[in-house]
């Protein structure tokens, strides 16, 4: 599954889809459907007009992430206690659990 992260990057910038439209010279429409994750396809010249105004590479606006490691197999079971205020739970994958705990990426490998 390809993740677009665009709103987010936008949002760290303080952008707003006018200012995006205006400094790239893209289509309202395009800037808007890819915001809000409704665009099924990017034409490349699209892609590399948004990396230079914005000042990312293509991996910051675009992520791959594996769907086989969207969720815990059917027979995990917890064994022990985690808490912490600072520890924010991540991900939930097949092959274990990811967390942050300051900033930091935790994970507990399944076996």
């Amino acid at each position: 599954m390809i993740i677009n992260k665009l709103s987010e990057i936008m949002g760290r910038k303080r952008l707003k889809i006018s200012d995006v439209v205006d400094g790239t010279g893209l289509a309202r429409n395009t800037v808007t459907e890819l915001y809000h994750g409704r665009a099924k396809r990017i034409d490349l010249e699209t892609l590399d007009k948004l990396c230079s105004y914005l000042d990312v590479s293509v991996g910051e606006i675009f992520e791959h992430e594996d769907q086989r490691k969207e969720s815990l197999p059917a027979d995990f079971k917890w064994a022990g206690t985690l808490s912490h205020t600072n520890m924010r739970s991540t991900a939930y994958t097949s092959s274990g659990l990811a967390w942050e705990i300051f900033g930091t990426p935790v994970s507990l490998k399944i076996v």
